[in-house]
C-alpha cells in the first residue's frame, strides 16, 4: 500500500538512485531486473550484535500502452549484515529479478523503492517493447552477468534467468 501511495505522489520522489532494466528472451518471455547500489540504503548500526540493519521494500507495476496494470512485483526485504561484511555489501549492489510473460506491445514499468531504515523513498520509470515472435533463429537481449546464485525453490521453467539450477544476476551499472 505504501508503494502505491509513493507511485501516486506528484512529483515522484527521488531520494536515491537505483536501476531498472528489461530483458527479452524466447517467445514472450521477459525478465525485469532491479539493482540498488549498496550505498543507496541507510544502515542502522547495532553495536550490541555487531551488525547493521537495512530494509528495502520494492513495488513495480508493469502497464500496457493503455495504462492498464498487466503485472506487478513486490518484495519486502529486511537485511542484517555483520560488521565484517558491511563494507563489502556497500561496495556491491542488492539485486532483484522478476520474470514476466507479456504479449507483443509497448510497456511502462513504474517502480518505487522504500528505504525503511532511512525513511526515504525513490521512484523510476522505464519503457520497453515486447517484440512480435519470429520464426527461426532469434537473438535474446544481451546481458552482462554480475554473478550466479543458487536458484531458490523448485525449478521454474517460466523464469528465463534460471539456468541449470543457477540464477543469473544481471549487472545493470552503466559504466
Amino acid at each position: 500500500i505504501v508503494g502505491l501511495a509513493v507511485l501516486n505522489t506528484k512529483p515522484l520522489p527521488h531520494a536515491f538512485d537505483f536501476r531498472t532494466a528489461a530483458y527479452q528472451f524466447r517467445d514472450s518471455q521477459s525478465a525485469l531486473s532491479f539493482e540498488l547500489p549498496g550505498t543507496s540504503l541507510f544502515a542502522t548500526p547495532h553495536s550490541d550484535r555487531q551488525t547493521h540493519a537495512l530494509h528495502a521494500s520494492l513495488l513495480s507495476l508493469v502497464k500496457d500502452a493503455g495504462g492498464q496494470v498487466v503485472d506487478k512485483y513486490s518484495i519486502d526485504a529486511p537485511y542484517e549484515v555483520s560488521d565484517t561484511n558491511f563494507k563489502a555489501m556497500q561496495a556491491g549492489a542488492v539485486s532483484y529479478t522478476h520474470p514476466v510473460n507479456l504479449p507483443p506491445g509497448h510497456y511502462t514499468v513504474e517502480t518505487a523503492v522504500i528505504d525503511r531504515e532511512g525513511g526515504r523513498t525513490s521512484t523510476n520509470t522505464m519503457q520497453f517493447d515486447s517484440p512480435e515472435p519470429r520464426g527461426g533463429i532469434a537473438l535474446s537481449s544481451v546481458m552482462l552477468i554480475q554473478r550466479l546464485d543458487p536458484a531458490a525453490g523448485p525449478a521454474d521453467g517460466s523464469d528465463p534467468l534460471v539456468v541449470q539450477g543457477k540464477r543469473l544476476v544481471p549487472f545493470l551499472a552503466s559504466t
